[in-house]
């Protein structure tokens, strides 16, 4: 409403530990996208304008320059949808698929 952006503090650690992510999260991400590439991509799609991460080595930010570098391409939203679609069957497969579809009813 008043173009402010949205600023997302520490998405790499809040956000699952992303950057020492499970076998179970690289199983489902890999080889369309890294995990941290994935959670980059993710974010901008829903409107994130600015991530912030800290960094213990130059090294910590090569995953989100490359996400950023990628983020305007058709590959990287095709990868996007594809590794987003996996997490969803997972999810389902593991949870269910009626809570799946309704864990966020009475959420504010």
């Amino acid at each position: 409403k008043h173009d402010m952006g949205i600023f997302i503090i520490s998405p790499y650690d809040k956000g699952g530990r992303l950057y020492a992510p499970s076998n179970l999260a690289r199983e489902i991400m890999l080889p369309d996208l890294e995990p941290m590439e994935y959670g980059s991509l993710w974010l901008w799609d829903k409107g994130a304008h600015t991530i912030v991460c800290g960094a213990a080595r130059p090294s910590d930010l090569d995953q989100p320059v490359l996400a950023a570098i990628r983020s305007s391409t058709d590959k990287a939203k095709e990868d996007l949808a594809v590794v987003t679609r996996r997490i969803k069957e997972r999810e389902e497969q593991v949870l269910g698929k009626d809570w799946a579809e309704s864990w966020h009813v009475g959420l504010p």
